[in-house]
């Protein structure tokens, strides 16, 4: 089966992994498509070149390899970015961190998680309620900086924890290393 996908493509699998399918680590790989959908998980297994000749082609040991063998990409736990060419589509483009084989800004570098630096201002109004329902003493306003973000919450959930991070949910990143590679 032919397919006009570039080899190397990354998709996002929304279904459940069968090792004995995608998982191509040192125990499990082979060029039958039987055991090889032409889809590898991307869990920085080590692949064979000959194996995956194709595919080496396409990403070399941009993720580490030696002796005949190289890396897929390890993608879990990660989002995925756009390259980016310059600072004005990425702030923090100067301080990625390259692969062992890679560029500092190229593909597959990556960055350490951040938020961006911002205050939390609160009004505080000390204000006082007299006799009969009314209150006073607003007229001194002041400004004070919160730097605590614990215990947010939103109907009911916690929103401060371990990472700072946008609503997510799992998928299975798989590269496509071609069909019926020998």
């Amino acid at each position: 089966m032919e397919t006009i996908l570039p080899l190397g493509t990354i998709i996002a699998f929304a279904g459940q992994i069968n090792p004995q399918t995608y998982l191509c680590g040192a125990d499990n790989f082979s060029p039958s498509p039987s055991n090889n959908t032409g889809w590898i998980l991307c869990d920085g297994s080590e692949v064979s070149e000959t194996v995956f000749p194709m595919l080496f082609n396409a990403i070399g040991n941009l993720y580490g390899g030696f002796n005949g063998s190289f890396y897929v990409p390890d993608y879990r736990g990660y989002f995925l970015r756009g390259l980016a060419v310059n600072a004005g589509q990425d702030p923090g483009f100067a301080n990625r961190i390259r692969l062992p084989n890679g560029e500092n800004a190229g593909v597959g570098s990556t960055q350490q998680g951040m938020i961006q630096q911002h205050e939390h201002l609160y009004n505080n109004y000390p204000v006082q309620q007299a006799s009969g329902g009314q209150y006073f003493g607003a007229a001194s306003i002041s400004h004070q900086e919160i730097s605590s973000t614990t215990e947010l919450l939103s109907n009911g959930y916690n929103l401060s924890g371990e990472e700072t991070r946008p609503k997510n949910i799992y998928v299975n990143y798989l590269i496509y290393s071609g069909i019926g590679q020998m």
